[in-house]
């Protein structure tokens, strides 16, 4: 079962990377990234509010920063390359 398991989530990591190369290769896709860049987020406070269940590891709060930290720093530089009409 958990062969199975780590297979499913193996492939919705595959997915969504191919994702991101495809955005990178077509950055008309305003959309799909900021969907990428808003699951990735949401990903890191769940990860994070899940601390309160395990002890946090600085390998742990490395995670949680990276998904975080760069994913806000994306959306916030994208936004402003809309707004500027660069994109």
């Amino acid at each position: 079962m958990a062969d199975n398991n780590h297979r499913f989530v193996a492939a919705i990591w595959m997915a969504t990377s191919l994702a991101f190369f495809y955005v990178a290769w077509n950055p008309s896709e305003t959309a799909l990234f900021r969907f990428l860049m808003a699951a990735v987020f949401i990903g890191g406070i769940v990860r994070a509010a899940a601390l309160i269940n395990y002890p946090p590891t600085p390998f742990l709060i490395f995670g949680i920063l990276i998904e975080l930290i760069p994913t806000a720093l994306l959306l916030w530089f994208h936004t402003k390359l809309l707004n500027a009409g660069s994109l």
